[in-house]
């Protein structure tokens, strides 16, 4: 059987140490209270350094963005500056070339450029076949003035190298192979006027000028006067002229 003093001194150690281990935390506790927090290198910043870095992120953007703002401008001027590097090319490409070749020699028919025995550039025209162009006319007709001069002379202007002009007389042959004259045998003798020129002088300038400068006044065909006065404003040999007209008389006298 135990002893009954030794229970007692048990049980007030048991009641000792539950009051300690209750205290204990409670100290803990207290000490926690009033102890200052540790700190973590792994904490999360204070709002002193949340402050601080925003003026940097602000200034960090702003530099982004200059920099980008400059990078658009330069796409913006590469095609301005490819232009421009492509003109310069093309400008000094051309000088070049100008000064090594002389193009002021050539013409619009430089394909047709030939030396001659001289060494002087000559201009070899081909010359194709003339387009025969013919007038029928009769010297004393109005007609035949109006067509002269309204048709023949506008033409013969622009075309006279073009073309191989002749002047047809209308008559209607008789049986003693002579011609009769619509406006009369004064018609018939201005027709052998204007034959008569056109033989002495075939260049149509010449010619057709005389003729129709009798034509305008045709009335007045074949008078003396008037046909000296137009050869000696075209230039015609009158002398030939009535020498031409004397011969052709004669021949159809001997007939």
């Amino acid at each position: 059987m135990s002893n009954p003093a030794i229970i007692p001194a048990l049980v007030s150690e048991k009641k000792e140490l539950a009051s300690e281990s209750t205290s204990a935390p409670l100290a803990d506790s207290k000490r926690d209270q009033h102890s200052p927090l540790p700190i973590y290198s792994n904490s999360s910043p204070s709002s002193t350094q949340t402050s601080s870095t925003q003026p940097q992120r602000a200034n960090n953007m702003g530099v982004q963005s200059q920099i980008q703002a400059r990078g658009a401008g330069a796409a913006r001027n590469r095609p301005f500056a490819v232009a421009l590097t492509v003109a310069v090319a093309l400008y000094f490409a051309f000088t070049v070339t100008t000064r090594l070749f002389d193009f002021s020699s050539f013409t619009s028919t430089s394909c047709h450029r030939q030396r001659g025995n001289d060494g002087a550039g000559a201009i070899v025209e081909k010359v194709g076949k003339l387009v025969p162009l013919e007038a029928h006319v009769m010297s004393k007709c109005p007609d035949t003035r109006a067509c002269l001069r309204e048709l023949v002379l506008p033409a013969m202007e622009r075309v006279s190298s073009k073309v191989d002009f002749t002047l047809t007389y209308l008559g209607r042959p008789t049986e003693n192979d002579g011609v009769d004259c619509m406006h009369g045998p004064t018609e018939c003798m201005g027709n052998i006027l204007e034959l008569c020129a056109a033989h002495l002088y075939p260049e149509p300038r010449i010619y057709l000028g005389f003729v129709m400068c009798l034509s305008n006044d045709y009335k007045e065909i074949p008078n003396e006067a008037l046909v000296k006065g137009c050869a000696l404003e075209h230039a015609v040999d009158f002398e030939k002229l009535n020498e031409g007209v004397s011969t052709w008389a004669s021949g159809r006298a001997a007939r």
